[in-house]
């Protein structure tokens, strides 16, 4: 244990994760940097997290000036703490503003990356990671100065392990979920472009069969990720299903941001050992020495004694010179329209008519737009169809799966089984209670049913909700075998073969 805390190690895994993860956070962050005033000042609408606790006034909200340095601070210090100049401070402003500015708008800041990478951020700033791959370091061997580039390995394991523990705290959620087992989680989330847009999602939706294999091989990696992604084999293993999961939350749910922190975080098991091996393969891929641009050879680039600015007192200019810039820009939008001729945006009033129809609740949800879907197959797994069909013979069975929209009351549900004259030729019904998201029935394909064009009719409280077709095919004739029958002649004792069609 004290060798895995504590050896002394090259921080190759943690650099990384400083150089990629401001980048990733930057991108949000510059998203809204427009919208500083409306979402973090007195000014706008903040939506604190601690009212939620009843805590109001917990931690004080700025003016519009104030909101809009700070910001730009944050911007300046995720910069900083990716190049590696002053590391430490700017990994620490960075991941103590990410947190304030997001508790202070609890509606659109917050989110479960913005919590992860707060905690990364200040785990980095305890670290050594800024020993390599920095301007801190250039720095130092500009003046000369020693420089060690190693350190204990605990602030690694501490991300590490955190991941694991999310990842494990996920879940356990997903334990709780009955709606996750099920699918219709995924389903749902996949059909929509809360995030962005997800083709990809949409199309697998359409397989309920992949969806729960999906769920159940996630459930499990996300269980034994923090007990063997450490070494060997099941690192690796753990590892590029982590990538693999990540990168298809993009293309399933439309996640963009969540993804990319993962990607950079990943880093973090990147490890001196590796590196090697990253750098011989370099050399022998390409012919040359990829260390000297890494700055990892020490005869590459010696040390030698010069003029070297004041790190500090110069990133405290700069610090400052962001905040002003950060004002003069939230000033210069005018998002309230201060500054206008007319004087500051108002809000219109609506019409009596668009007050009446948007407080109306006269009118009822119509049967059809509380059905999600209706399908035919043949084989079920954890209360969710997983084949689709259409096409049945005599002696299988159709199941009919009607899929519903939450929330929805109880419901009384039919399903006909009408013939090509809009016949009914069987009748099933059930309720489906409030708490149910589909309901089943099962037709067995008898020969009294004649071959032909069939149809399913959902019925919903006496009204129609949904229809689809099926075909009964004939069956198939029997192919025709030939066999050999072996049989002595009454002439002869020798056998006589015979071919009898059968």
């Amino acid at each position: 244990m004290s060798e895995f805390f504590f050896a002394e190690e090259r921080p190759v895994g943690l650099a990384l994760v400083r150089i990629l993860l401001p980048l990733v956070m930057l991108i949000p962050t510059l998203h809204r940097v427009f919208r500083v005033r409306e979402l973090y000042s007195l000014d706008g609408s903040p939506t604190p997290i601690w009212n939620n606790y009843g805590q109001p006034g917990f931690l004080p909200i700025p003016a519009a000036p104030v909101a809009a340095g700070l910001y730009a601070l944050l911007i300046l210090a995720l910069v900083s703490a990716s190049i590696g100049w002053r590391t430490r401070l700017s990994l620490l402003i960075s991941g103590t503003l990410i947190a304030y500015f997001g508790m202070v708008d609890l509606v659109s800041t917050i989110t479960k990356y913005t919590v992860i990478c707060t905690h990364i951020l200040i785990l980095m700033s305890l670290s050594d990671c800024g020993r390599i791959w920095s301007l801190d370091r250039w720095l130092a061997r500009r003046r000369g100065l020693e420089w060690r580039e190693t350190g204990p390995a605990w602030p690694r394991r501490l991300i590490q392990i955190l991941i694991g523990v999310v990842y494990l705290g996920a879940a356990a959620t997903k334990m709780h979920t009955p709606m996750y087992f099920s699918g219709d989680q995924l389903r749902y989330w996949m059909l929509t472009n809360v995030n962005s847009a997800n083709p990809i999602g949409e199309y697998l939706s359409q397989y309920p069969g992949i969806i729960l294999t999906m769920s159940y091989v996630t459930i499990v990696w996300e269980v034994l990720f923090l007990f063997i992604a450490w070494k060997g084999t099941a690192r690796t293993w753990m590892l590029s299903m982590g990538l693999f999961f990540h990168l298809m939350t993009y293309f399933t749910l439309g996640l963009f941001v969540f993804p990319l922190c993962y990607f950079a975080i990943y880093t973090a098991w990147y490890e001196s050992r590796d590196h090697q091996k990253f750098l011989t393969l370099w050399q022998t891929w390409f012919g040359q020495d990829f260390r000297a641009q890494l700055g990892d050879s020490e005869s590459l680039s010696p040390a030698t004694t010069r003029w070297g600015f004041p790190s500090l007192l110069t990133w405290t200019a700069c610090a400052g010179c962001a905040a002003g810039l950060g004002v003069w820009v939230d000033r210069d939008s005018d998002p309230f329209g201060e500054s206008r001729p007319e004087g500051r945006y108002t809000l219109k009033p609506i019409s009596e008519e668009r007050v009446a129809e948007l407080l109306r609740n006269d009118q009822k949800i119509h049967v059809t737009d509380k059905v999600f879907a209706l399908d035919l197959g043949s084989v079920m797994f954890n209360d969710n169809l997983v084949d689709r069909k259409n096409e049945f013979h005599h002696g299988e069975t159709a199941l009919i799966q009607c899929s519903l929209l939450p929330p929805h009351e109880d419901l009384y549900m039919e399903v006909h089984l009408r013939n090509e004259n809009e016949q009914i030729v069987r009748r099933a019904w059930q309720v489906v209670s409030r708490e149910n998201l589909r309901g089943h029935f099962w037709f067995a394909m008898e020969e009294s049913l004649s071959p032909g064009a069939y149809s399913i009719v959902i019925r919903i409280n006496g009204a129609d909700a949904g229809r689809r077709s099926l075909e009964l095919l004939p069956d198939a004739p029997e192919p025709l075998v030939e066999t050999a029958a072996i049989s002595l002649s009454e002439e002869a004792s020798q056998p006589v073969a015979t071919v009898t069609a059968q």
